[in-house]
């Protein structure tokens, strides 16, 4: 799950990660991608799509309201809804890697 928005400077700088890791999904073991932004449904479908990201589903929904502290978050959860693992704000390249792994 990705909490992003169309606000958020450090998610347009992290925009190339998710392409990354998007365009490579076929490497993953079913994985989906979700994303969570507080823009309007409208909104946040086209700065989504300007940023050339492709999410299976897209919800509105404010950070707090589901438990991320701030965009962006990173939550890696399973088929069963359980959160394994997040991480929050631009990440470094090693912590890229990491999220990498840890969806493989």
């Amino acid at each position: 799950l990705f909490v992003i928005s169309s606000q958020c400077p450090y998610c347009r700088a992290s925009e190339g990660f998710y392409r990354s890791l998007m365009a490579n999904a076929n490497q993953y073991k079913n994985v989906q991608f979700a994303a969570a932004l507080p823009q309007p449904e409208r909104e946040a479908r086209a700065y989504v799509e300007q940023a050339g990201l492709h999410f299976d589903q897209i919800v509105t929904a404010e950070p707090d309201a589901i438990g991320a502290p701030g965009t962006p978050t990173l939550i890696l959860v399973d088929e069963k809804g359980k959160v394994l693992r997040y991480w929050i704000a631009e990440l470094p390249p090693e912590d890229e890697t990491r999220v990498v792994d840890a969806i493989k």
